[in-house]
């Protein structure tokens, strides 16, 4: 799974060398080209992340065809989710209670990346099981 991990990278890497993106000037980039170059960047390397995890190839593939056919498989805890919803709920009805008054000065696209950081630590600080540390297969 390891090799295959870092196969994907290079593969990833070769593939933005072809079709001649490493040369483009990101200052000749508009902010939405930015923008999808990096969620492309962040699921592609999301997406490699299965296989240096997983414990065996077989299981990293299901996994990956679960991603990709969006099929149901280990849940994710609710509570983030549920408090991320609050959240964007008091934003639409407009309320504004005290705590988000700092908060709702800044702009709109600090204020999402602020409630998804929020829902990404909710997540993880959720997780029921406790994991061992990944270098420990080395």
């Amino acid at each position: 799974t390891f090799v295959i991990w870092g196969g994907l990278h290079g593969l990833f890497l070769a593939a933005e060398r072809l079709l001649g993106m490493a040369q483009v000037n990101s200052s000749a980039l508009t902010l939405r080209q930015k923008a999808l170059r990096g969620l492309l960047t962040f699921h592609l390397v999301c997406l490699a992340w299965v296989f240096f995890r997983a414990p065996n190839l077989s299981h990293a593939l299901e996994t990956t065809l679960r991603i990709l056919t969006l099929a149901p498989g280990e849940g994710i805890p609710l509570t983030p989710l549920w408090c991320l919803l609050i959240l964007l709920a008091g934003q639409a009805s407009k309320v504004r209670p005290t705590a988000h008054q700092l908060l709702l000065q800044h702009p709109v696209l600090s204020r999402w990346a602020a409630y998804g950081s929020l829902a990404l630590l909710l997540m993880v600080l959720s997780l029921s099981r406790a994991s061992e540390f990944i270098y420990f297969q080395f």
